[in-house]
């Protein structure tokens, strides 16, 4: 099976090398060492171009990705994150030169995030993939945008994902697994590689294929391609995504002009809008090979590149359409008796009564996060229950007014919890089980069920928010929290 995988992407491998020969004349490939950070050791915040590698540990793996912050950066001022996938065996150096996605940065004022997959690619299929290397690449991106959150101030409603190839189908995935994160996505020359996408969210997506590309076809694999690489054709990608998005199956057609006279024609099909505003784009490049629109291919032996269209300005253009929806208050099924403010926008607070218990339960794709509630009615409801679907509790802190407690539960899976109370700022003893501030912690399984251990998909950690802290008669109650599997 290996040998097959490395049968396939060899064409890839010699591009690699001749693209790297290619940057090392034209341009630094590696930003300077002094601009190199790691997780623990973040960056002072960039008021001039600047290019940087960050270093995370995923799973026992090394993992790195590449920042360009574009010139005149604003570092109050929230920015916009578009992540730049690399295809198979390529590298985050390599894709800053292939797309040309750092001056389009550079024009439009966003930041360009190049991760590089473990190994040269890029886990697009949901199991382990047909290369050998089962990485977690949705978990990867998640922790990247984790930490690229520590040195930039980033616009969590705008953070969008394209790529090339490999890297085209790792975005259809994190539109499918990561799309509470991620605004929109826009593949090149990449197709869908999962069989059941299931996101919580219409993503809009726009998508560019080649009819001549022969290292993803446009009609699915063929004779070429070994049986184990499940990669959908493109018409087949963009009517599952059609569907999902609930767009018009039949779409709006335009030939575009053929200016450029290189070979190639250009259709545009429209499908949308779907739910919520999405749309899905589909550019047919007539002639085109393995290619991005727009940018010359550094080797011929991946086809002709149109020159009728420029990828880089239709897929900003496409991403300042899409913006992720606000997350919106907070009601329970009282009616609006509470305001939420989420300090994410992927995040979000869901409130409703059970039993005579006032749910708020917590969604937080990212493990790290904040939220505000606010009251409407004259007091707190009489029980206050906080449910939290992370998968560990590395801490937890519940405000309320002048007082404030704050908890955290043993990764062992015993539920095993240290708490302490905050009074006026000042942390004081460790709480006792018999102190009336004291937060009797569950554990849940999807079905809301006792969990054995930690929490899996699906499950919770159930606070029971006590009397004494919603005596303090506050208006406003503050909670944050991280997840130590984030």
């Amino acid at each position: 099976m290996k040998r097959c995988a490395m049968m396939l992407f060899a064409p890839l491998a010699l591009f690699t090398i001749l693209a790297l020969a290619r940057l090392v004349q034209a341009q630094p490939a590696v930003p300077p060492a002094s601009l190199a950070t790691t997780a623990s050791q973040p960056a002072t915040e960039p008021d001039a171009p600047d290019n940087r590698v960050r270093t995370l540990v995923v799973d026992g793996n090394t993992r790195t990705y590449l920042v360009h912050v574009p010139p005149g950066f604003n570092a109050g001022k929230p920015a916009p994150v578009v992540l730049i996938f690399h295809g198979a065996w390529a590298s985050a150096a390599i894709q800053s030169a292939f797309s040309g996605m750092s001056r389009k940065a550079d024009a439009a004022g966003f930041v360009a995030v190049y991760p590089n997959g473990l190994g040269g690619t890029f886990n697009a299929w949901a199991k382990p993939a047909p290369t050998g290397r089962p990485a977690d690449d949705v978990k990867f991106t998640s922790r990247l945008l984790d930490d690229l959150a520590t040195f930039i101030n980033v616009d969590a409603g705008r953070v969008y994902a394209t790529g090339m190839s490999n890297g085209g189908m790792m975005c259809y995935r994190l539109a499918a697994e990561l799309s509470d994160r991620i605004a929109a996505v826009a593949p090149v020359a990449g197709t869908l590689c999962i069989d059941k996408p299931s996101p919580s969210r219409p993503v809009p997506v726009m998508h560019f294929h080649g009819t001549a590309d022969t290292l993803v076809p446009f009609n699915g694999p063929d004779v070429r391609t070994p049986k184990f690489m499940n990669m959908k054709s493109v018409e087949d990608s963009v009517r599952m995504w059609v569907n999902l998005d609930g767009c018009p199956e039949k779409p709006e057609t335009t030939k575009l002009p053929d200016t450029a006279k290189d070979g190639t024609t250009v259709t545009r099909k429209v499908y949308g809008p779907g739910k919520d505003g999405a749309e899905v784009i589909l550019y047919v490049i007539e002639g085109g090979g393995h290619t991005w629109p727009g940018q010359n291919p550094i080797v011929g032996f991946l086809g002709k590149s149109t020159g009728n269209i420029v990828a880089n300005d239709l897929i900003w253009e496409f991403f300042e359409k899409h913006p992720m929806k606000a997350v919106p208050a907070g009601t329970s099924a009282g009616g609006d008796a509470f305001e939420v403010k989420c300090r994410r926008a992927a995040d979000g607070v869901k409130i409703t009564v059970e039993d005579g218990r006032t749910i708020f339960a917590v969604a937080s794709p990212g493990g790290i996060g904040q939220a505000t509630i606010d009251r409407k009615g004259a007091q707190w409801p009489k029980a206050v229950v906080l449910r939290l679907g992370l998968r560990g509790l590395e801490s937890l802190e519940i405000s309320c007014g002048d007082a404030a407690v704050s908890a955290a539960v043993s990764s062992h899976g015993d539920a095993a919890t240290s708490q302490h109370l905050l009074k006026d700022g000042k942390e004081g003893s460790p709480l006792m089980r018999d102190s009336p501030y004291w937060m009797a912690i569950r554990m849940l399984d999807a079905s809301g069920k006792p969990a054995k251990g930690l929490p899996d998909k699906g499950g919770c950690f159930e606070v029971a928010i006590p009397k004494a802290l919603l005596d303090e008669k506050p208006k406003t109650m503050k909670l944050s929290w991280v997840d130590f599997y984030r």
